[in-house]
């Protein structure tokens, strides 16, 4: 899989009209399930480079990834000009690549393999070799990933994997119904790497109390030998109306990791949170 070159040059006259735009809300690859918790991914062939794939019949010259998506692509273009169709190219938000010489006839386009986020991604269509334009050159927020877990009580803590900073993740796992306890790895040769900036908690029981979230061997922290674990302390306020949510305080955020593997203990005097469930949703730049 081929990465995109970035072109982008200033042009204070660019005119509209040699431009079009494509908006797809894209599904997300990770979901929220009480019992797949941290393996419930959706299916995805690594045969497949382009996920939940869309044709485009819109012909142009360059395609950029709008700075405001939401998520990164994977694109492939066509040509009747005699010439094969591309690679499939990965575009991070802010990214705009010129694929032929010629005018391209259309593309095809979706997440990349291995991505578990989601969300709107805006395609800009360059319908001449001479438009251009300029985006702000910053690393955009996009959310990275979506997972349930329930908080343990007593006992020896389980850990699972299940929180990359690269995608496709060589731990990534995914839901076995055949046999829960073997999850599947989804595989894949990581393309993508980003930078955590923040994670929500949502306690999926209107109580209030305390927990640990217990991370083991973030990839900030691990020398690939000797094990190690974080602990980040989360309150939950008492709820008013809905599910108490809270930001994982930093240093937390950044205790991730392919290696990592994450538990969530109730830190009650009485284990009154032990089986309750915790939406957890994770943000970050690439």
């Amino acid at each position: 899989m081929a990465r995109s070159s970035l072109s982008v040059a200033h042009n204070p006259q660019l005119d509209i009209s040699s431009i079009s735009t494509v908006i797809v809300d894209f599904p997300f690859q990770s979901f929220f399930d009480n019992t797949q918790q941290l393996e419930a991914v959706r299916v995805q062939s690594p045969s497949q480079l382009l996920i939940s794939a869309r044709e485009v019949p819109v012909s142009g010259y360059g395609l950029g990834l709008h700075p405001d998506s939401q998520t990164p692509i994977a694109v492939r273009f066509k040509t009747n000009q005699g010439m094969s169709d591309t690679p499939v190219y990965i575009l991070t938000p802010g990214q705009i690549i010129w694929p032929h010489e010629v005018q391209f006839s259309g593309f095809v386009w979706g997440t990349p393999f291995g991505w578990l986020g989601g969300g709107v991604a805006q395609a800009v269509v360059f319908k001449s070799p001479v438009a251009k334009v300029v985006w702000p050159q910053v690393k955009t927020e996009v959310p990275l990933q979506r997972f349930r877990v329930q908080i343990q009580g007593g006992g020896d803590p389980a850990f699972q994997f299940g929180l990359p900073l690269r995608f496709p993740s060589p731990n990534t796992l995914r839901y076995n119904p055949a046999d829960p306890s073997t999850p599947f790895n989804q595989g894949g040769v990581p393309q993508i790497a980003v930078e955590p900036t923040r994670t929500t908690l949502t306690l999926r029981a209107a109580m209030s109390g305390d927990v640990v979230w217990v991370v083991e061997n973030p990839q900030n922290l691990y020398d690939g030998v000797n094990p190690i674990l974080v602990e980040s302390p989360v309150t939950f306020p008492a709820a008013v109306a809905s599910f108490p949510t809270v930001e994982l305080d930093s240093p937390g955020v950044l205790y991730a990791g392919d290696a990592a593997q994450l538990t969530v203990l109730d830190d009650t005097d009485t284990d009154a949170l032990a089986g309750q469930f915790i939406d957890v949703v994770r943000y970050g730049r690439i």
